[in-house]
């Protein structure tokens, strides 16, 4: 289903958006894999004196994956996450050309363990949004904002019992259609505020009317899936701010 939504960034801009959840990126598809691979070369790596051909093929196949970094990939990411990942794969590629075995070792440790630390952020990020299935997406959202489940379920326009049903452990019921994207959106804004903001800082960013959205509140907009791209942004850009 297609639809339509009007934001304000310094004018008034309208976008169509699609109402399903968007496919995952081949790079978020390949990025669990690699982590486990990385965690077994760190491994090997720890006892053995020198790179051996799994640890070299590896590394070959990590320097594949920064060609699935698509500009989709880029816009859904935390940047210093993403600089973080190339810098450690490119280390790692570096690491190779280095003749002495001791010292390609420690090089490639410290590459490897930067890259892999990078990638399992990255992937946790991703998952609140697109790779774990929505009723997990529910509960996390619960587990990690420290919001009441009547607060979520306002949020997401949803009655309370609608929304324990999605996080019951006994019952199939889940997030779908428009539901599961105005889930998917307000996790991953939570997954940006929640390392600056308490449980009702979060809120009230929600809830507050905000410049960039013509005044009107983020929350009003998670009913509008067209906000799946644009209220994570305007997260992250807050995160940013406090950072600095």
């Amino acid at each position: 289903m297609v639809g339509r939504a009007t934001y304000y960034a310094g004018g008034m801009v309208t976008v169509d958006y699609d109402t399903t959840t968007p496919a995952v990126p081949r790079f978020w598809a390949n990025a669990a894999a690699m982590l486990e691979e990385l965690n077994v070369a760190t491994s090997v790596l720890s006892t053995s004196n020198s790179a051996g051909r799994n640890v070299i093929e590896t590394i070959e196949r990590l320097v594949e994956m920064i060609s699935e970094i698509t500009p989709e990939v880029l816009r859904e990411s935390d940047p210093y996450l993403v600089e973080a990942f190339l810098v450690g794969a490119v280390g790692c590629a570096k690491a190779l050309w280095v003749g002495d075995d001791h010292k390609q070792r420690r090089e490639l440790r410290l590459a490897l363990e930067r890259t892999r630390q990078a990638l399992r952020d990255l992937l946790d990020e991703c998952y609140v949004g697109q790779v774990r299935p929505p009723k997990e997406v529910a509960r996390w959202v619960l587990e990690v904002s420290g919001v009441s489940q009547q607060e979520i379920a306002a949020l997401v326009r949803v009655a309370p019992r609608t929304l324990q049903r999605w996080i019951s452990t006994s019952e199939a019921a889940a997030p779908s259609g428009e539901e599961e994207v105005r889930v998917r959106t307000l996790a991953r804004i939570i997954d940006q505020l929640r390392w600056s903001m308490t449980p009702v800082g979060v809120v009230r960013w929600l809830r507050r009317p905000h410049p960039d959205l013509g005044g009107r509140p983020p929350a009003d907009l998670l009913d509008e899936p067209g906000a799946y791209a644009e209220l994570p942004k305007l997260a992250a850009a807050t995160r940013a701010l406090v950072a600095f």
